[in-house]
């Protein structure tokens, strides 16, 4: 076996029931991760294509997608998306909700207030749309305890997904300098080892030895071939539902913050930090 298949794999069914288990006791039933984007550098990128793929302060960059969990393990990731593009237009091509829509992914089942649920969900900043399985902050929260709890616990945990980008670039420097290869494929091929290296130190340093190995499990065969839309992913009712769910999850839950409605637990946290996202617009204006 390489190590890209036991580093640089998609979870298991076992994998899935453990981060569901350990999100449920970080206060966050059913989350599988954070996911965000970050952008590397191309210093020498070939001049016909700066124009194209120009990122952040006119630079040429790339992008990587990833999916962390809380200790900073990629569980996904999406590299080679253009600079230019942003967070949005990365999801519009990433596979990131593929195996979802097959149904082929392993099984996600949890409650919350009583409701049902069958597909885990990621946190994601203000850009990211509005589907089942991405939850957002509240972009105005009116002052309510509730939605300020809320907002906390939710940039709190989206951190690790940051945390983990900025462990990778100060891990390996090649990453967290503008890179100097002259072809997209190197870059492709040094990404990929950068973040297999990551897992690896990840699991000798810092996971927990009982967590298990990575098993290959057969999963069932794909009920959609061919390219994969999010169109089904868009149900503003159910997301909405998700997030109400989780907010009068956290605010009946006072060992995770003093009692009811008690958000002194909170201070401190790197909210004050962050601004939340603009309030959102219509959510038909998203088109994936």
């Amino acid at each position: 076996m390489t190590f890209g298949a036991r580093y640089f794999c998609e979870p298991t069914p076992e994998d899935v029931q453990r981060l569901l288990a350990e999100n449920a006791d970080r206060g966050l039933p059913g989350m599988l991760g954070s996911v965000d984007c970050m952008q590397w550098p191309w210093k020498n990128c070939p001049l016909l294509g700066k124009e194209l793929i120009g990122g952040k302060d006119k630079e040429s960059s790339l992008v990587l997608e990833a999916v962390v969990s809380y200790d900073l393990w990629f569980w996904h990731s999406f590299f080679g998306i253009p600079g230019s593009n942003n967070d949005l237009n990365v999801l519009a091509y990433s596979p990131l909700f593929d195996n979802m829509l097959k149904g082929v992914a392993p099984p996600c089942n949890y409650v919350i207030n009583d409701h049902q649920y069958n597909m885990g969900y990621f946190l994601a900043d203000g850009i990211y749309p509005k589907l089942t399985t991405i939850v957002q902050a509240f972009s105005q929260t009116l002052d309510i305890p509730y939605f300020v709890r809320f907002n906390k616990y939710q940039i709190a945990k989206r951190k690790d997904v940051e945390r983990a980008f900025g462990v990778l670039q100060g891990k390996f420097r090649i990453a967290g300098s503008p890179c100097k290869y002259w072809h997209q494929s190197d870059l492709n091929l040094i990404m990929k080892c950068c973040l297999i290296l990551h897992n690896i130190i990840i699991e000798h340093e810092r996971r927990d030895r009982d967590w298990g190995r990575v098993v290959l499990v057969p999963l069932s065969e794909p009920t959609v071939n061919g390219h994969v839309f999010m169109s089904s992913l868009k149900n503003l009712e159910q997301h909405l539902q998700l997030r109400n769910d989780l907010v009068n999850h956290i605010a009946a839950s006072p060992s995770r913050g003093g009692a009811t409605g008690d958000l002194s637990s909170l201070e401190g946290s790197d909210m004050e930090f962050v601004a939340l996202p603009s309030p959102e617009g219509d959510y038909g204006d998203t088109d994936l």
